[in-house]
C-alpha cells in the first residue's frame, strides 16, 4: 500500500477513499430506509411546522431586523456615527473600500 510521509505524520490515500465510499454507502442505505409515502406539501408534514397551518410563509421567516436586534441596540451609537459616512450609495462603498485598501497597503509596505 502506498504511504505518503510528511513532517508531521503519514496518511494513506487508499484508506481515505475506501472510508469515503463506505460512508457514502451508509448514507444511501439510511436514506433508502425512509418512508416513501411522505410527500412534500402533504398534511402529514404539518407536525414538523408545529401543526400550525394558518401561518403564512412571510410570518414563518425571521426578519433581519429581529435577528440582529441585540447588536443594533447595543451598538446604536456606533451605527448612528457610521450612518453619516454611508448613505447606501455604491460609490461611497467603493470609495471606502479603496481608502481602506490603500491604508492596508501603506501599512504592509512600511
Amino acid at each position: 500500500m502506498f504511504t505518503i510521509e510528511t513532517g508531521s505524520g503519514f496518511w494513506t490515500p487508499i484508506v481515505w477513499v475506501i472510508a469515503a465510499v463506505v460512508i457514502l454507502l451508509l448514507l444511501v442505505i439510511l436514506r433508502g430506509r425512509g418512508r416513501s409515502d411522505s410527500k412534500v406539501g402533504s398534511e402529514k408534514l404539518g407536525l414538523l411546522m408545529l401543526g400550525d397551518s394558518e401561518v403564512k410563509d412571510e410570518q414563518k421567516q425571521l426578519k433581519n431586523n429581529s435577528l440582529f436586534w441585540g447588536f443594533v441596540q447595543n451598538l446604536s451609537g456606533v451605527y448612528s456615527w457610521l450612518e453619516k459616512f454611508f448613505q447606501s450609495n455604491i460609490r461611497d462603498y467603493v470609495l471606502w473600500f479603496v481608502v481602506i485598501l490603500g491604508v492596508l497597503f501603506i501599512i504592509e509596505v512600511m
